[in-house]
């Protein structure tokens, strides 16, 4: 029987029992960990412990062969995206980006300029620095 069970999904990956995944996975989670000189106190970016359900929420950014090799007795459940329904771009522009950077992420997740490979994309991934917007 497995140790664990890890969840595959679109948008994130879970981990149970994530108390005990977090001691196997350290390395991984110091890897997350920051410190935040302005509020002075550490941070993380990427996950998140639930201790009610003992669960450990992963970015799904993470490398699943990676995960694999971490914590090789867990049964990995791969649930597969659901075919997403066109965009609709019919919308007013209330605040414009901010500078060029955050115009060409828009652009990035949108499908346009440069970057209309996207538009065929069922999943698009993006990390931005925290405070970017």
């Amino acid at each position: 029987m497995a140790k664990y069970t890890v969840m595959v999904r679109a948008t994130s990956i879970t981990i149970t029992p994530g108390m005990e995944a977090m001691d196997e996975l350290e390395n991984l989670l110091e890897l997350l960990t920051y410190e935040d000189e302005f509020a002075e106190e550490t941070k993380t970016l990427g996950f998140l412990y639930d201790e009610g359900s003992d669960t450990l929420y992963l970015h799904k950014g993470i490398d699943i062969n990676y995960l694999r090799r971490c914590i090789p007795d867990s049964k990995f459940i791969d649930f597969p995206c659901h075919r997403y329904e066109e965009m609709k771009f019919d919308w007013e522009e209330i605040i414009g980006p901010r500078n060029e950077e955050q115009a060409d992420c828009i652009d990035f997740i949108c499908g346009q300029g440069g970057h209309s490979s996207n538009l065929d994309a069922s999943q698009i991934f993006l990390v931005k620095q925290p405070g970017f917007g």
